[in-house]
């Protein structure tokens, strides 16, 4: 667990309490054993991927100003992703495991959409380009 003593000013708070909730989750999601198809991590990955698009420059701009704490909101955000990231490959080898040759045609095409470029879950922290405007986090 990452931890930092830098404090987080009231801007970010919403942000780095909505992290602290998504982490728990994904800490007793891995603790009950993890999810059974990467699917399952789609929720999990969609509020991280909106968390890290309010990000600008790699860093979180509220009102115009970066607030003080972006080192522990940082770190925060980058652990939910490195969990994400261990849940999903789990899943993804022990449904190579569970594939003994049964007749579940069905599951291997919907596999198989998860394959396509542009579908399927996304877990690497965004590479895009910095935008040239701040968002208001409320």
């Amino acid at each position: 667990m990452i931890t930092s003593s830098e404090p987080v000013s009231e801007a970010l708070l919403p942000i780095y309490n909505q992290l602290l909730t998504l982490r728990k989750c994904l800490v007793e999601v891995k603790r009950s054993g993890g999810v059974s198809s990467p699917r399952e991590m789609y929720p999990y990955s969609m509020k991280l991927n909106s968390i890290d698009n309010m990000r600008h420059d790699g860093k979180f701009i509220v009102n115009g100003d970066i607030p003080e704490g972006q080192g522990s909101v940082t770190a925060l955000l980058s652990e939910c992703f490195d969990l994400a990231y261990e849940l999903r490959n789990e899943a993804d080898e022990s449904k190579g495991d569970d594939d003994d040759g049964d007749d579940n045609d069905e599951d291997e095409k919907e596999g198989a959409a998860d394959a396509e470029p542009g579908k399927g879950i996304q877990l690497a922290h965004s590479t895009r380009a910095p935008a040239s405007e701040s968002i208001d986090v409320k």
